[in-house]
C-alpha cells in the first residue's frame, strides 16, 4: 500500500463528527515549521491531521506540493507561512522582502 492510500484509509477512520473532541480538532491547525523538517516528517504530520480530523496542516512553503498531494480528497486543508523564519535564516545582506516574495511564489507551485 502506498502512502497516499494510507492517508485515504485514515480519512475514513477519522474521529466521529458528533464528539466534542472531533469538534475541537476541526479548529486546530497541525503545525510543523521547523526548517529541517523532512518529507517523512510532513507525511507523518498529514497522516496525523487526517486521523484526528484537524482543520489543516501548517507547513513551510517548500512542503506545500507534497502536502497538497497527500491531502487531496480529504477534509484537511494546507496552510503555509511566508517569512516565518526569514529573520533567523537571513544573511546580513539579504533583503527580507524579496525573500518573502520568493517564498510566496514557491508556495504556489
Amino acid at each position: 500500500m502506498n502512502r497516499k492510500n494510507e492517508i485515504q484509509l485514515d480519512a475514513e477512520a477519522a474521529a466521529h463528527p458528533d464528539s466534542e473532541i472531533a469538534g475541537l480538532a476541526r479548529l486546530i491547525d497541525h503545525t510543523l515549521l521547523a526548517p529541517e523538517a523532512s518529507r517523512d516528517d510532513i507525511r507523518k504530520l498529514c497522516r496525523e491531521a487526517v486521523h484526528f480530523g484537524f482543520a489543516s496542516v501548517c507547513i513551510n512553503p517548500w512542503h506545500v506540493p507534497l502536502a497538497a498531494d497527500l491531502l487531496r480528497g480529504t477534509n484537511v486543508k494546507v496552510c503555509t507561512v511566508v517569512g516565518f523564519s526569514a529573520r533567523r535564516n537571513a544573511s546580513a545582506g539579504e533583503n527580507l522582502r524579496s525573500g518573502r516574495v520568493h517564498q510566496a511564489r514557491s508556495a504556489g507551485n
